[in-house]
C-alpha cells in the first residue's frame, strides 16, 4: 500500500515506483481515483450528483419561490435565496470544468489552474454565505433598516471572504501546500485548500464560532439582546460546528501522519460541499416558502415581514426581516 503525498508527510520519500505496484486504499480512491476508462475523478462525480439534484429542485420550485419572494418583499430572504442558488451553480460549474479538463488533458492527478481558481471562488462564496447567514440569523431581530442593513452585511462579509480567499490563494500558489507527491509516473497536484495547517485552523475557528452561537440561549445575553428563536437555526449551527470539529481534527491527524483520517476528511468534504446549500434552505427558507400567513408592513420606504410561526413546544414566535 502506498503512502500519502510528501507534502502531507514531509519525512516520506517521493521516490518513483512502478505504477503496477501502487495500490490505493478506499479513502485514496475517492480522492484520487478515476471513473474507468475515463480520466474523470470519482470525487468530482460524487460532488456533482447531489448538487445537480438540488439545483433541479430549486428550478422546479422557482415559480413558486418567485411568487413568495414578490409577496413577502423581504430583503434578507431574497438575499439568502440568491446566495443558495449561486453557491449551487458555482459548485456544479466547478465539477463540470474539472471533469472536462481532466478528460481533455488526461491528467486526473492534477488540478488545472482554472479548476483551482474555481475552488477558490467556491470557497469565497461559501464563506460569504456562511458569514451572512450567521449575521442574519443572530442579528436579524436587531436590524431595523432593511435593505441598507443587508447591503452593509454583504459588504462586510464579502470583504472578509475575499481576504480569506486571498490568503488561501497565496498559500496555494506561492507556498504550494496542495496534495503533491509521486505515485509511479504521476505527480499529484490537487487543490490543497491553503495547506493542512491553514485548513485545520480555520475549521476549528469556525467550529468555535458555531459553538458559541449554539450556547447563546444558555447565556445572560438573552436578557439584554434579541437572540434567535428558531430551533432550526441552532440545528444549522450545531451541524456545522460538528462538521468543522471533525474536519479540523481529521486534518490535524493527517498532518501528523495518521493516513486513515483521510476517510473522515473525505466524508466531511462530501457533506459540506453537497449539504450546505440544502441545509441553509431547510433552516432559513423552507418556512418562508411553505407558509402563506405573512404580514407585510412598511416603515418609511422599507418593507418588513412579520411571520407568525409555531415552535415544537407549541410556543409562538415572531420573526422580522
Amino acid at each position: 500500500m502506498s503512502t500519502m503525498s510528501s507534502s502531507l508527510f514531509p519525512n516520506v520519500s517521493t521516490t518513483s515506483v512502478p505504477d503496477k505496484d501502487i495500490v490505493l486504499d478506499a479513502c485514496q480512491v475517492i480522492l484520487y481515483g478515476t471513473v474507468n476508462p475515463s480520466s474523470i475523478r470519482i470525487f468530482d462525480v460524487v460532488l456533482l450528483i447531489p448538487n445537480a439534484f438540488f439545483l433541479i429542485f430549486l428550478v422546479y420550485r422557482l415559480g413558486f419561490a418567485h411568487i413568495q419572494l414578490h409577496k413577502i418583499k423581504c430583503p434578507i430572504v431574497k438575499t439568502v435565496y440568491s446566495m443558495v442558488v449561486l453557491v449551487c451553480v458555482v459548485g456544479i460549474i466547478r465539477c463540470f470544468v474539472s471533469m472536462l479538463l481532466s478528460s481533455i488533458q488526461k491528467h486526473p492527478h492534477r488540478d488545472a489552474l482554472p479548476t483551482k481558481i474555481l475552488w477558490l471562488l467556491l470557497s469565497c462564496f461559501l464563506l460569504a454565505v456562511e458569514l451572512s447567514v450567521i449575521i442574519f440569523g443572530v442579528w436579524a431581530g436587531n436590524m431595523q433598516d432593511g435593505r441598507k442593513g443587508v447591503q452593509r452585511v454583504l459588504c462586510v462579509t464579502s470583504i472578509c471572504a475575499i481576504a480569506y480567499s486571498s490568503a488561501q490563494a497565496a498559500l496555494e500558489f506561492v507556498r504550494c501546500p496542495g496534495l503533491k507527491g509521486i505515485y509511479g509516473k504521476h505527480k499529484y497536484d490537487l487543490f490543497g485548500h491553503g495547506g493542512l495547517l491553514f485548513w485545520s485552523s480555520t475549521s476549528l475557528f469556525f467550529a468555535m464560532v458555531y459553538f458559541v452561537i449554539v450556547i447563546l440561549p444558555c447565556t445572560k445575553l438573552r436578557e439584554c439582546c434579541i437572540i434567535p428563536a428558531r430551533k432550526t437555526f441552532y440545528g444549522y449551527c450545531g451541524f456545522l460546528c460538528l462538521i468543522n470539529v471533525v474536519q479540523g481534527c481529521a486534518i490535524v491527524l493527517l498532518y501528523t501522519g495518521f493516513s486513515d483520517s483521510l476517510c473522515v476528511l473525505d466524508w466531511t468534504m462530501f457533506v459540506y460541499y453537497t449539504l450546505f446549500g440544502p441545509l441553509v434552505y431547510w433552516a432559513f427558507l423552507k418556512d418562508f416558502f411553505g407558509r402563506t400567513n405573512f404580514h407585510v408592513f412598511t416603515v418609511g420606504e422599507t418593507n418588513y415581514v412579520r411571520q407568525h410561526m409555531h415552535t415544537n413546544d407549541n410556543e409562538s414566535s415572531d420573526e422580522y426581516a
